[in-house]
């Protein structure tokens, strides 16, 4: 993932390979190889993660997160280093490896993706992506289920009167959601079928409306 990653800044602007702080490995990928005190071969380049990072910043439609994907690095070291291998972990870094490298590869536009995994490769692919997609279905609905316990948990610490009045405001039936985008911040807000909001700061900027429903509790 890193090496593709990195395939992806040279292609955009081979010095963004660059460590931090190397001067030298900036004036070679720059072209200005003349002028620095080392030689090419000793040019120190950015770390994989950060390599992922960057190239998510220069293109947002890569598919990496942080937080759910940095365990690609993780299994690859304790592999590579320690010779420690989680079976679990094995399945979801690959899951996750398969879904950023199909995005990198999609935004650097090389080649299409059956022919950037090979013939022989494509069908352990593609069932990798599928088992990926799977769990995070199955990483929502626990999220789902928690979300529910939680509020029916709040509702119980709630008086009647007040509990009435959070199941009104929830009702997909009744209310509707409002995501309003003010100055580059979201606010949420819950507002009336009629337009009417239940705020009574009134927003002026561009709003998207997006209407659910919530479990019964």
């Amino acid at each position: 993932m890193g090496i593709v990653a990195k395939a992806h800044l040279a292609a955009i602007e081979p010095s963004l390979l660059s460590a931090r702080a190397d001067v030298d490995g900036l004036l070679h990928l720059s072209g200005k190889g003349t002028l620095a005190t080392s030689r090419a071969t000793e040019i120190r380049t950015l770390s994989a993660t950060l390599a992922v990072q960057t190239a998510k910043r220069l293109s947002p439609e890569i598919q990496y997160n942080a937080k759910l994907d940095d365990v690609v690095f993780r299994v690859r070291n304790a592999a590579a280093h320690m010779g420690l291998v989680d079976s679990a972990e094995l399945r979801r870094a690959i899951g996750s490896m398969v879904r950023v490298v199909d995005s990198l590869v999609a935004a650097s536009k090389w080649t299409d993706r059956r022919d950037f995994w090979s013939e022989d490769l494509i069908p352990a692919a593609d069932a990798a992506a599928m088992e990926a997609r799977h769990d995070a279905s199955a990483r929502l609905a626990a999220k789902l289920a928690g979300a529910t316990i939680r509020l029916r948990e709040l509702l119980a610490s709630l008086s009647p009167a007040a509990q009435a009045t959070v199941r009104r405001s929830l009702a997909g039936r009744s209310r509707g959601l409002r995501l309003t985008t003010m100055r580059g911040r979201s606010a949420l807000s819950v507002v009336n079928r009629d337009g009417s909001s239940a705020q009574s700061k009134k927003t002026t900027e561009k709003s998207t409306r997006a209407r659910g429903s919530f479990p019964k509790l």
